[in-house]
């Protein structure tokens, strides 16, 4: 890497710490203020179990980090960059690259390809980080509110990876724990031959039992049926051996919670393909899945728009800089939103709807550019 590539990546890295530590502070300061009446109303609760409302907010906290750092990359890499770029213009640093030969896209392609491994991080965060943290994240949230005991229920058939309906009457977030469980038709995941029925009055799920994480019957029978389809008397279930099935409990909330926003964020990428596959008709799955792709994208994008203003204005206010920077990722964030609500309810196609600001804004950033070399 040249001196100068190495002097743009040093300002702009040390600029997104200071700015990532800013709004990150901003962003915990608000929603404290939001959930202090909570945690104040349940301290009684939460004392007689043996947690501190601050314990519990720490803990919180702590597992929405990943949540919070891609929920908020986008802002934090435009302001950083926005800032990165007007301190380079107001100490004329910008002019020796410039007589050098150097392009304003040139100069600022390191900011590029440190944004680019940015959001190459932000999906490697959400396939392999955010799913782990996702249940301790929800149930930390109900604690906070005094909620150990709250029920979900009148949840939709679950359709696993073998096929298999899954009626679960009451699914319970804090404890991870499905009750009244039946498959009437359950096939052999392998064979696809059907074996029989479940009728199970309750499951836990846990992360490292007997024979791995899974669903733990406390509990239950299973019906087998003859190869002719003829019942059999019932057995036992095995209270050492998960259910056989691959329904996780984040999939199981994403689904609960009626696919909402705040809970599509909590799926990994294998995860939301899995549910857009097994659930062609909820378009709300595949916009899940595409928009945790455009997501990271638009980490990128945004600059290729917001920084050749930046440049061709010749901007040295920083407030100045910064305000645009925010009208331009408003405007986008906005018509994405916009996007994903109709791809949401199938007024536009679900796996086109989260790509159409992509589209869009890449088209006005490549127009741009090439009025910048014209």
């Amino acid at each position: 890497m040249k001196i100068l590539d190495r002097y743009v990546t040093r300002l702009f890295l040390s600029t997104y710490g200071v700015v990532l530590l800013f709004v990150l502070g901003i962003f915990v300061v608000i929603n404290v203020f939001s959930m202090i009446d909570s945690l104040l109303e349940a301290r009684e609760v939460l004392h007689a179990h043996g947690l501190s409302p601050a314990g519990v907010l720490a803990r919180y906290y702590v597992v929405s980090l990943p949540f919070l750092v891609i929920q908020l990359a986008p802002f934090t890499t435009v302001i950083a960059a926005t800032i990165a770029m007007i301190r380079l213009i107001r100490g004329n640093e910008h002019l020796p690259m410039i007589t050098a030969g150097r392009s304003p896209a040139r100069i600022t392609l390191p900011i590029l390809l440190v944004a680019a491994g940015i959001s190459a991080g932000m999906l490697v965060l959400q396939e392999w980080g955010v799913p782990r943290l996702a249940g301790p994240r929800i149930r930390l949230e109900q604690v906070a509110k005094g909620n150990f005991d709250i029920q979900v229920e009148r949840i939709p058939f679950l359709i696993d990876g073998a096929g298999n309906s899954w009626r679960i009457d009451t699914y319970l977030p804090a404890r991870r724990t499905i009750r009244r469980v039946v498959v009437l038709r359950f096939k052999d995941p392998e064979t696809g031959e059907l074996r029989g029925s479940y009728d199970i009055p309750s499951a836990a799920w846990r992360d490292a039992g007997p024979a791995g994480p899974g669903w733990y019957p406390e509990g239950g029978l299973f019906l087998p049926v003859t190869p002719e389809g003829d019942p059999e008397n019932p057995v036992a279930v095995d209270r050492d051996r998960p259910l056989p099935t691959d329904l996780t409990p984040a999939e199981l909330e994403v689904v609960a919670a009626g696919a909402s926003r705040q809970a599509r964020k909590m799926l990994s990428l294998s995860e939301a393909a899995r549910l857009a596959r097994l659930h062609p008709d909820f378009p709300r799955q595949t916009v899940a899945l595409h928009s945790l792709i455009t997501w990271p994208v638009s980490n990128v994008l945004l600059l290729l728009l917001v920084l050749p203003f930046i440049f061709r204005l010749g901007e040295r206010n920083l407030f100045v800089g910064v305000g645009i920077a925010l009208v331009i990722a408003a405007s986008y964030f906005v018509l994405d939103t916009l996007c994903q609500d109709l791809g949401a309810r199938a007024v536009l196609n679900p796996a086109v709807a989260p790509w159409l600001p992509v589209v869009f804004y890449g088209s006005l950033a490549a127009a741009i550019h090439e009025a910048g070399r014209g």
